[in-house]
Formats: structure tokens, C-alpha cells, sequence
């Protein structure tokens, strides 16, 4: 609030330094003819008893006139009436001597070009006799945009012409900070791509175009000969500041995101401008115009209160720009347009308000981009960050590929290794072909030799990378079957009865992987019955085919399935001298496989084992 109050304070100073700078001069007489019926001989007999100022500001007369006497130290060759503004729609200058004598000095008819004014300024000023003295008066018959006062001071022409040098060079450096701001904010822009930045580079442009009407330049540098268009311009280009001023403020504090209500309300205060606009242009009232500066001044001060309140740095620096801009720029400036009597010139509130909502809104833009610079440098340090953990990742997952690539290395060469006393196994065992009692052994031993060095073989060709060929069709009975006449001599030496149901259908699948499960399952079936049975088969179900493997050992108490999952955990009791690993591979091999696992068990009462095989597409021969 500190920085409001040395706002305000300072443009103060300025309005007392403009009311002090103003020369003394006599006060006009103003009529309002509302019907244009006043003629000019009925002008000069009535003009002395004319009121000082504008008897009904808030109406749109067909003529306004003013009557001013000459004082003795406004005599002189050489002089100017000051009218205080860049144009007007129409104008009469009559000059009345102390002798009686009336001469019409000036005629400018609505639309004039600008070649038409008696003296190539910016800013109407009109010649005057160099015969005038002090008791002559000049009468005037003009209109202006809406019922804008005119200052009809009288001063020497190099008087004149040296407030006009002196004007301009303020004018360029308000338009100059104005380029500069709207540069700068074009250029950052660019860089950061924040729309915010855009709408103030659009403002700033807008103000300068804004000025540039106020002050006469444009008439009389882009459309000299467009008198028409030159009166439409102003209320236009107010039209287009106060939306990009609305835009502004909707896009600094994201208004649309956090606040509907309150994006409703700008969107209907927008909506109001083009109606305000026809009001004046062809009613010629202002009083639409100021309604919606009104509006437009409760939406600022609701914005403001509601973001400080939250607690957003933008609020301070936006609220006084904004509330300084709509009080001299639009509420003052269209007071005086309406006709309020002020000891200012109505132009110089504009460029007061633009110059303080354009360094104020500068502020708050400069801090929103440091808040977006502080985004973007947290968004680049969680990247950076982000990016470190990747670099990890990737080395942890190098890493551990290494450490793969290594143990199936050893893997290979630990099956390399077994292979060769397997081979002299072999050879040891053929030796013993001659003897007809041991035919029934060499058989078992030479499938036990050949199923070991599939497994061996499978094994190493994973080591190498290359995958198991799946059959388009396995037969699953023969797979039983063998599985079956693997383990039997041992279930027999236990005297167990080891059961195969015989199976027709057929599956998609790798012998030998399905092998290596289907002999886990048995091996540790076998090694935990004490008596009984173990019994092999496969079970339909509508979605899949199930090979179970049932015993009638001790069963699984409640939790201890998950336990036995794990590597190298064995079962209590009888047979438990395994290694632990055998439910451990079954379960990594179904989960590769895509199969699933499944226990059901009571203890005391046995558990059985099935692998479910998810039943493929349609067309499936069943055998």
C-alpha cells in the first residue's frame, strides 16, 4: 500500500504544478442550443448574460457557443485563441471590435480536413486580428466530442508555438518509455512464450496509438484529409485500451482458472464497450462510457482486494496502476467530456493515467517473470534431477545385465561341465547292454541320460540367448507318460503308487520346459509322501487345460505356500533334505511361460498341484 500512496501522492504533485502553470485569462461565457436554431445576432445580444460554464454537462446540444471579452493585457498583434484541443466537428470564430464592428474570422464545416485549419498545428489553435484590443470579444459556435470545455486563453503566437515545442518533447518521452516497455515485453516474450507479456506489449502499442490521437498527431501525420475518421478515432481506441486492459488483468492473474465469477463479470463489462460506443456515436451520450468505467473501476478494486488477499506479489503493482489509469484516463477524463468545469487541460489526465498504469503494470510484470523464471529454474533442477535418477537406472539395469550375462555364463559352463560325466555314464552303462536282466534298467537309465542332456542342452542354448522352439501342437499324454516312467523307480523304491492318467489333448507349448515342471512337481510330490499315491493327469476347464499333480502327503498349513516360493526354503518332516528349490523354479517357469500356479491343500489330508495352461485361439487340433 506504501507504493499506492507515493503513486497518488506524486501525480498530485503533478495536477497542482499543471493548475499553477495555466495563464490567467478571462472566464467565457457558454450557452447549449439544443435545436441549432440560435442565429449569430441573437448570439451577441444574449452572450453577457450567459452563464461561466455549461449549464446541462450531461446532455448533447446541436451547437455550443462561448462568448469571451478580451482583456487589456491579452491585446496585441501577434495573438492566438487557445482552444485546448486537437480538433473539433465544426467551428465559428466571429470577432466583435469596441466600435460595434462584427467579423466572421473562421468557418471549419464538420469533417474538415486538416489543410483546412487557419494555423498547420497538432493542436487547434485559431489566429486572431493584430488590431485586437482590450474591450473587443470573440463568439464561437462549435462542437466538440461530447461537451468537451474548451480553454480560449489568448496568448502571443511564440508563446504558443514554444508550449507546443515543449509539449512535444514531454510527449516523446512518455511514448519513448512506452516503445521501450513494449519492446521489452515483445522480446520476452519470444524468449518465455508467456501470453501475458503479449497483451502487455498490445496495451503499451494501444496507449501510444492512444496518445498519439489525444495529442493530434495522428491527423495530422496519418489522415489529413480524413476530418470524418478523425472524430471516430478516440472513442475507438479507448474502446480497444480498456480491453486490452481487461485482457491484461485476466491473463496476469489467470482469472479464467481461479475465479469464474469474476472472468464472467470482465466478459460482461467487455461487452458493454461496443454498446457504450454506439450510445455516443449516434446519441451522442456519454453517460454509457462512464457506466462502464465505473464497472470496470469495481472489477480492478474487486481483483485487486481478492489476489492480495491471496496472497499473489502482482496484486499491489497492478491495483495501482490500474485504479490510478481508470480514475484520470477514463472516470476524470470522461467527467471532462461530459462538460465538468475543471482548471486542467482534459488531455493531460490521460497521459497521467497511462504513464503510471504503464510503469505499475511494468512492475507487475516483472515480477510474474520471476516467478516464471523461478518455475522454469525448479521445472530444470527436478529435470536435472529426474535425468541423474535415469543415469542410474540405466547403470543399475547395465549392471545387473552384466551380472545376467555373467551367471548364465557360469550356467553354460556348469552344464558344459556335467555333460561330460554324463557322456562316460553312458559309456559305463552300454557295457552292460550284453546282460538280458539288465534291459529293463539300461532303458531307464538311457531316458534319465537323455532327458538330463535336454535339460543340459536347453539350458545352455538359454545362455546363448536363443529360444526354445514351441510346437504348434505338443501331445500332453506322451509328455505324462514320460514324465512318469522318469520317476517311477523312485516312488516304487518308496512304494508309492505313481499314477498317470492318460491325456488326448494337445498344446502350444515347450516339451522341455513343461518337462522341467512337471518333474519338480513331481520330485517333490514323491520326496514328501510317506505313503499313498501321486497321481499325473489333466482336467478340462472351459478356458483352459489344468495338469494336476495330487499326493497324499501331509499337506500345506495355512501361509506356508508363499514361504516354499522363495528360493532355497525346504519343507519340515519327512523328505525334507531337498535343496529348496524346487517350487521356487516351478513358479519363475509358469510366470515365463505365461502359465499359472495353483495349491489347494488341507493338512493331513495331501495337496495338489496344477498348472493351468490358458487355452489359445480357436482352430486348436485337440488330438
Amino acid at each position: 500500500m506504501k507504493s499506492i500512496r507515493s503513486i497518488v501522492g506524486s501525480l498530485a504533485s503533478l495536477l497542482l504544478v499543471l493548475l499553477w502553470s495555466l495563464p490567467l485569462s478571462a472566464q467565457p461565457h457558454y450557452w447549449q442550443d439544443q435545436r441549432g436554431q440560435l442565429s449569430e445576432a441573437q448570439a451577441w445580444q444574449q452572450a453577457v448574460h450567459w452563464p461561466l460554464q455549461l449549464r446541462q454537462p450531461w446532455r448533447s446540444a446541436a451547437a455550443d457557443w462561448a462568448w469571451r471579452p478580451v482583456l487589456a493585457a491579452e491585446a496585441g498583434p501577434q495573438r492566438v485563441l487557445v482552444l485546448g484541443v486537437p480538433d473539433v466537428r465544426f467551428l465559428q470564430l466571429w470577432h466583435r471590435r469596441a466600435d460595434g464592428s462584427v467579423r466572421q474570422l473562421i468557418r471549419l464545416e464538420e469533417g474538415s480536413a486538416y489543410t483546412a485549419r487557419p494555423l498547420p498545428a497538432r493542436m487547434l489553435a485559431l489566429p486572431l486580428p493584430d488590431s485586437l484590443q482590450a474591450g473587443d470579444s470573440l463568439l464561437l459556435r462549435y462542437r466538440t466530442h461530447g461537451n468537451t470545455p474548451l480553454q480560449l486563453g489568448i496568448i502571443p503566437r511564440w508563446q504558443w508555438q514554444a508550449g507546443l515545442a515543449d509539449s512535444n518533447m514531454a510527449n516523446g518521452l512518455q511514448l519513448g518509455v512506452l516503445l521501450a516497455l513494449m519492446v521489452f515485453s515483445l522480446l520476452q516474450y519470444l524468449l518465455a512464450g508467456e501470453r501475458t507479456l503479449a497483451l502487455y506489449a498490445a496495451l503499451a502499442a494501444a496507449m501510444m496509438a492512444m496518445l498519439l490521437q489525444l495529442e493530434g498527431y495522428t491527423f495530422a501525420w496519418l489522415w489529413p484529409q480524413a476530418g470524418g475518421w478523425n472524430q471516430l478515432a478516440p472513442p475507438l481506441l479507448m474502446g480497444v485500451v480498456l480491453l486490452l486492459q481487461s485482457l491484461f488483468a485476466l491473463s496476469l492473474f489467470g482469472v479464467a482458472r481461479s475465479h469464474r465469477h469474476l472472468y464472467r463479470a470482465y466478459l460482461a463489462q467487455l461487452a458493454s464497450l461496443p454498446l457504450a460506443g454506439l450510445a455516443y456515436w449516434y446519441a451522442g451520450w456519454l453517460w454509457p462510457s462512464l457506466l462502464s468505467a465505473l464497472a470496470y473501476l469495481g472489477l480492478i478494486l474487486y481483483t485487486g482486494a481478492y489476489y492480495g488477499r491471496r496472497g499473489s506479489p502482482l496484486a499491489v503493482p497492478f491495483l495501482a496502476g490500474a485504479l490510478l489509469n481508470v480514475l484520470l484516463s477514463n472516470v476524470l477524463f470522461g467527467l471532462v467530456l461530459s462538460g465538468l468545469a475543471l482548471p486542467v487541460s482534459p488531455f493531460a489526465l490521460p497521459k497521467l493515467g497511462y504513464a503510471a498504469e504503464a510503469l505499475c503494470f511494468a512492475v507487475a510484470l516483472a515480477r510474474k517473470v520471476q516467478l516464471l523464471q523461478r518455475r522454469v529454474a525448479d521445472s530444470r533442477r527436478r529435470h536435472e534431477q529426474e535425468a541423474l535418477q535415469l543415469a542410474q537406472a540405466e547403470a543399475a539395469t547395465a549392471a545387473a545385465r552384466q551380472q545376467a550375462r555373467a551367471s548364465q555364463l557360469q550356467l553354460a559352463a556348469t552344464s558344459h561341465d556335467l555333460s561330460q560325466p554324463l557322456a562316460s555314464l553312458r559309456l559305463a552303462v552300454g557295457a552292460l547292454a550284453p546282460l538280458p536282466q539288465a534291459a529293463p534298467v539300461l532303458a531307464h537309465v538311457n531316458r534319465t541320460l537323455d532327458y538330463s542332456e535336454a535339460l543340459l542342452g536347453g539350458l545352455m542354448a538359454e545362455a546363448r540367448g536363443q529360444l526354445q522352439t514351441v510346437p504348434a501342437s505338443l501331445p500332453l499324454g506322451p509328455l505324462l507318460a514320460d514324465a512318469c516312467q522318469r520317476h517311477a523307480p523312485v516312488a516304487a523304491a518308496k512304494g508309492l503308487r505313481l499314477v498317470c492318467h492318460d491325456s488326448a489333448w494337445h498344446y502350444p507349448a515347450a516339451p522341455l520346459l513343461l518337462g522341467r515342471i512337471l518333474d519338480n512337481l513331481l520330485v517333490n510330490a514323491i520326496r514328501y509322501t510317506a505313503s499313498g499315491s501321486v497321481l499325473l493327469g489333466v482336467r478340462y476347464r472351459p478356458d483352459a487345460r489344468v495338469i494336476e499333480v495330487r499326493d497324499s502327503g501331509p499337506g500345506l498349513a495355512a501361509g506356508q505356500l508363499q514361504r516354499l516360493l522363495q528360493p532355497f526354503q525346504r519343507g519340515a518332516g519327512q523328505g525334507g533334505d531337498g535343496h529348496g528349490l524346487g517350487l521356487h523354479i516351478t513358479h519363475s517357469l509358469c510366470e515365463a511361460a505365461g502359465y499359472t500356479l495353483e495349491v489347494r491343500s488341507t493338512p493331513g489330508k495331501g495337496a495338489v498341484f496344477a498348472v493351468v495352461l490358458p487355452w489359445p485361439a480357436a482352430g486348436m487340433a485337440t488330438g
